[in-house]
């Protein structure tokens, strides 16, 4: 054991009381176990990920980022976003995201969220370090960097009041972070720390990192001593632009300054991942659950010109992501009324009824009702090829004006001058924004806008190129408003849903 015995007992009762921590929680352990099983495919881990609806919703919009999905087509469903991002990354964001939501939703005083959004930028710095240097296992690396100061949110999370006496120790008796630590627990939080990990079964190269390492007197050589090294230097990069003077002493300018000296990595390369880390902060701060006030540096004349200039230009940045953002999230809810409690309880409820091989009518009702409840659409059809595959035709349809659309869409198949034909036979999903555009209208019917009411819908083909089925279709007739981007992100979820559940039959 590392830690003082009597204050990791303390420490593990406090958790017990407190419910554990939920990142630990059945369904994290159930994805990190079968993510680091050699025989377990994508369909497993997208079927454990999808038995968690908020998760599920967060985990979409997280692998459609471009911090994420690098370069790649758009990503519809869990299964597309496990094969294109792999285990690893998966299981990374499920831990960021439990971790970063549970431990902030603590009943307690200290300010977490400053050392949630420190261990995130940390990590997100580390991360993109890893991709400079091609280190062989970048989420390994991203990892590291988020567990590098667990003990102390553990502490503060689960041992309030000793928390705050090692706080009075540095700041009113100028003790060294480290030696206040001792002093009230008999040990280091990164003891503390090292113990729980191994409790928890996370392997060692995790453990390794924790702490303040010894820096080595010569550059980095492979990705376990990146991995093992690198992190306490992110940390203190962290740790200096966010103004915690009795955790980390050094001014920016040293860190930087060993940082260059033991990745290897010029200058100008450790700025642009810092800012790049920055950047995805920023973006994807609401769903990791930070808060965005904290994300930008206090500007201040430290003393440090590196640590002011740096800061002073993240706070800008900051703020014009933020102002971006809530202009961006009225316009959105503007535009549609739709009940995103709703959206997840749907997404929630198909998963469930898939895992009991519901009835595949019965999940596309549901998916239906979702897409009109949750998502704010107003008409939505489910639409069937004949069995000799040469017409389709609106079978349900559900909203208003409902009946008028399924009336309407009944039309031989043509895969060469009809939109909806290659949506089906190809196995697409179409935003079409404007109906009226050239590309667009030259395959739909003459009087679609005015047998429709409608210039812009979204559809999506189910089955696949092999033997397709049909298709969904939705729009916002009679309602004088578009289908909005968070819509469409909606309607390729739900869709998605049904087509795996399709799969699994």
């Amino acid at each position: 054991m590392q830690s003082d015995e009597k204050s990791y007992q303390q420490l593990q009762h406090n958790l017990d009381e407190l419910g554990d921590l939920p990142i630990f929680s059945a369904s994290v352990n159930r994805i990190s176990k079968i993510s680091e099983n050699p025989d377990s495919d994508a369909m497993q881990l997208s079927m454990e990920v999808m038995k968690d609806a908020s998760l599920s919703v967060k985990m979409l919009r997280l692998s459609n980022s471009v911090h994420y999905n690098r370069g790649q087509a758009k990503i519809g469903s869990i299964s597309q976003a496990v094969m294109v991002l792999g285990f690893d990354t998966i299981k990374n964001i499920s831990l960021s995201l439990k971790l970063l939501d549970s431990l902030s939703q603590g009943d307690h005083e200290l300010d977490i969220n400053s050392m949630l959004v420190h261990a995130y930028l940390s990590a997100a710095f580390m991360r993109e370090m890893a991709i400079k240097a091609g280190v062989d296992n970048i989420e390994q690396s991203y990892l590291c960097g988020l567990m590098h100061n667990l003990g102390e949110m553990i502490v503060a999370y689960a041992m309030p009041d000793q928390y705050m006496a090692v706080v009075r120790l540095c700041e009113e008796k100028g003790k060294r972070w480290p030696a206040a630590q001792r002093e009230v627990l008999s040990c280091g939080f990164d003891d503390i720390a090292q113990d729980l990990l191994s409790d928890w079964g996370f392997p060692t190269e995790i453990k390794n990192t924790l702490g303040i390492q010894k820096q080595p007197s010569k550059e980095v050589s492979s990705s376990a001593e990146f991995n093992r090294f690198i992190p306490n230097l992110a940390s203190q990069v962290m740790g200096a632009l966010y103004a915690k003077p009795y955790r980390h002493s050094q001014p920016l300018t040293e860190v930087l300054a060993q940082l260059k000296k033991v990745s290897g990595m010029d200058s100008d390369v450790i700025r642009g991942a810092l800012n790049k880390a920055f950047e995805m902060g920023c973006h994807l701060a609401k769903e990791f659950n930070l808060n965005k006030k904290l994300l930008s540096p206090r500007v201040m004349e430290s003393g440090d010109s590196a640590r002011d200039r740096i800061a002073k230009q993240f706070a800008y940045y900051a703020q014009s992501i933020e102002n971006s953002v809530d202009l961006a999230d009225e316009r959105e809810m503007s535009m549609a009324k739709g009940d995103p409690t709703l959206l997840l309880q749907t997404v929630n409820e198909m998963t469930e009824m898939m895992m009991q091989r519901a009835d595949i009518n019965q999940i596309f009702m549901k998916l239906m009702e979702g897409l009109c409840q949750g998502a704010g659409f107003c008409r939505v059809a489910l639409c069937l090829l004949s069995p000799k595959r040469d017409q389709y035709a609106a079978r349900i349809v559900i909203g208003k004006g409902g009946e008028s659309l399924k009336g309407f869409i009944k039309f031989p198949v043509n895969r060469d001058t009809d939109l909806f034909s290659k949506v089906i036979f190809a196995d697409k999903t179409l935003h079409v924004v404007d109906a009226m555009e050239p590309k667009w209208r030259a395959f739909l019917p003459r009087d679609f806008e005015q047998k429709t009411g409608v210039n812009n819908f979204v559809v999506a083909a189910f089955g696949d190129r092999k033997k397709p089925l049909g298709m969904f279709y939705a729009d916002m007739h009679d309602s004088n408003m578009p289908v909005s981007k968070s819509q469409f992100e909606s309607f390729q979820q739900l869709v998605n849903h049904a087509k795996l559940a399709l799969q699994m039959r």
